[in-house]
């Protein structure tokens, strides 16, 4: 059976007591927060948990997937807006791939498995939802200068990769500091780790009248409200200053692409994040969280709107077909005539030209080509080569 709720204000995440047997936060200040935080029975926890983990995994899957074809592309990663696509997964994979190991050992277990693992997934959620709105907001600021300047005829040059890194790893660290308040152990601090949802899920939460006043005041609109902010305003000024070029141009793709993929965010985290925080059935506020855990794999379809995106996924497809269809061959051939390739895995994967004729050799792609590689691209470079 579930735990029973308690009438202490006592938060076991943060006096380091065993979840697994310390009661469920009951705050008499905000009474509504009592059926939310209920305990399910365990065998409705257990269902839970592993739906969950199917979620994240099929989410993990797929923008793996993608993420992996853009970076085995030479020519497609050095584009600058799709490294900036590159940095808006990241969020997505750190919120899905922790949160989707706790909570399959949680099945396993059929409890919560550890505190410590309860502040991972605390962490991992904040971290994934403000951090894909932080660079959502990056990406419109660059599209508003792309677009103000061509709408002045002005040229228009196009970030370097250690400038598109530089920006997003300043919001990741600025993320990452507002994810690890919620995991610390202080007492004053203004939200704190806490079961939730039927004891599902560890969120983080105001705790008290004090606490929620700061928690929505100051630290939400640094989460998330001041990034779509930024993002609504950016829209509204492209449109009424008629930016937007005329349809056709690469640019206006560009830019509505962009829009969509933020559209999709929106659409899944905004329903799916007002129920988990407001609800007061623990119901509602898991279909919240399916909603919510749902997003990662529609925005990585969504992303495939992009047509050299999808040109690398299908490339990578291709290749895992014939890498499997080579293997296959060869185990049916003799040992005295074995089958030669004249593409090696690495060179298929820094060309972007999977088994096709190898240009240049190459060992492995290296993390460093992010930094290096696009600095020797200049700016004069055609737009189908910088968008």
């Amino acid at each position: 059976m579930g735990m029973p709720l308690s009438s202490s204000t006592t938060n076991p995440l943060y006096n380091d007591v065993p979840i697994n047997e310390a009661p469920f936060l009951y705050n008499k200040d905000l009474g509504y927060w009592d059926s939310r935080m209920g305990a399910l029975n365990d065998s409705d926890r257990r269902i839970i948990w592993l739906s969950y983990t199917i979620l994240r995994l099929l989410s993990t899957l797929m923008i793996g997937f993608v993420f992996v074809a853009i970076l085995s592309n030479k020519k497609i990663r050095r584009k600058p807006y799709n490294l900036f696509l590159i940095y808006l997964m990241i969020p997505d994979l750190v919120y899905n791939i922790p949160g989707g190991i706790v909570y399959f050992l949680n099945y396993l277990a059929g409890k919560h498995i550890s505190v410590a693992s309860c502040k991972v997934e605390s962490f991992c959620t904040v971290f994934g939802l403000s951090g894909n709105c932080w660079i959502n907001a990056l990406i419109a600021c660059e599209l508003y200068r792309m677009l103000q300047e061509s709408y002045i005829r002005k040229h228009y040059y196009p970030p370097s990769v250690r400038v598109v890194s530089i920006r997003c790893i300043a919001a990741y660290l600025f993320c990452a500091t507002l994810a690890t308040i919620g995991a610390v152990n202080f007492a004053k601090l203004p939200y704190k780790t806490i079961l939730q949802i039927g004891g599902t899920a560890c969120l983080p939460a105001p705790y008290d009248l004090t606490s929620l006043l700061v928690f929505n005041l100051i630290i939400s609109p640094f989460l998330i409200y001041i990034p779509f902010g930024m993002v609504i305003y950016i829209a509204v000024t492209i449109t009424r200053r008629g930016y937007l070029p005329k349809k056709g141009e690469a640019k206006r793709v560009l830019t509505i692409f962009f829009f969509r993929l933020l559209l999709v965010y929106i659409l899944f985290w905004m329903p799916g994040g007002t129920l988990v925080m407001l609800s007061t059935n623990p119901w509602y506020a898991l279909a919240g969280g399916f909603l919510a855990q749902c997003q990662g794999a529609a925005s990585a379809i969504a992303m495939l709107g992009k047509a050299d995106i999808l040109e690398c996924v299908l490339d990578l497809t291709n290749w895992f077909r014939k890498k499997k269809s080579s293997s296959s061959s060869s185990c049916t051939q003799s040992s005295s005539t074995p089958i030669t390739t004249t593409t090696t895995v690495s060179d298929s994967f820094t060309t972007g030209a999977p088994y096709r004729s190898s240009q240049k050799n190459s060992s492995s792609i290296k993390i460093s080509n992010f930094v290096d590689d696009l600095d020797e691209e200049q700016q004069d470079q055609p737009e189908s080569r910088i968008l």
